[in-house]
């Protein structure tokens, strides 16, 4: 537990530090952590290449109030790789400026594993095919957080696609999502917008809104209180800027701005 994520890093120095990521939590383990930055975690081929910054392995990790920014995996899972098994829990946090050089800029969420994001914002992670934000093969669930300004296919090989979000189209994978917004993601390079692709969200999905009609994962305008294809530049402030805060919040100063 840090004092703050403001004031509290762990910086693990790129790809000229440790080459290694930040956290691992094994099979069985009960872990929390808390205001605090991790950064600069850069996970190679050599050690399984997932997970840039955390890997839960099968454990039940809980990260409250933690700026997650600036970390690199080989393969998936820039931010988090959670594998099969696990259970992971983001809440008051961002995550920021992840890389995967495959799928899942942000977050990867393996099968058989429970995923969820709480009062968060993932923000401005890429990956080079699948899944600029997040890559889902288990259980997700969005509540009250904001995906925004992800980019899958970032290396421009016309091989990826689900710039916030890629979903496996499988009946055991399930997305829902409550109170979020979905919106001014892409893939590519350019400025084609892909909020959602592969599965549709859940029917039980209300109260969101997003961005680009053509990817909205099966949400419709007017049906369960969800908004779609709104302009981005309507519902948010999509410069980050220091806002302030209180210490006890890991977005203080990195946060989105709601009109």
């Amino acid at each position: 537990i840090g004092n703050s994520a403001e004031n509290t890093k762990i910086d693990a120095g790129g790809d000229s530090g440790l080459l290694d990521r930040v956290l691992q939590v094994h099979s069985g383990v009960i872990a929390e952590i808390s205001k605090l930055t991790i950064t600069g975690g850069y996970i190679t081929t050599d050690q399984s290449g997932d997970g840039g910054a955390i890997i839960n392995s099968g454990g039940q990790l809980k990260i409250d109030q933690v700026s997650i920014s600036d970390n690199h995996a080989r393969f998936h899972g820039g931010g988090i790789y959670s594998d099969a098994q696990s259970k992971t829990t983001l809440v008051n946090s961002l995550l920021l400026n992840n890389i995967a050089t495959a799928d899942g800029g942000g977050i990867y969420n393996q099968n058989q594993s429970d995923f969820y994001v709480i009062n968060s914002t993932v923000s401005s992670n890429k990956s080079y095919y699948l899944g600029g934000g997040i890559l889902n093969l288990g259980s997700f669930m969005l509540v009250n957080s904001t995906i925004v300004n992800n980019r899958a296919d970032a290396d421009l090989n016309n091989s990826g696609t689900g710039g916030g979000l890629w979903n496996f189209n499988h009946s055991s994978t399930t997305f829902t999502a409550l109170n979020t917004i979905l919106a001014g993601n892409f893939v590519g390079t350019g400025n084609t917008a892909n909020d959602v692709a592969n599965k549709n969200l859940e029917a039980e999905s209300t109260n969101n809104v997003i961005g680009d009609a053509a990817t909205a994962g099966g949400l419709i305008n007017g049906m369960n209180a969800n908004i779609v294809g709104v302009n981005i530049n309507d519902v948010l402030d999509t410069v980050l800027r220091d806002n302030g805060g209180g210490d006890d919040d890991a977005r203080s100063g990195i946060v989105f701005s709601r009109h």
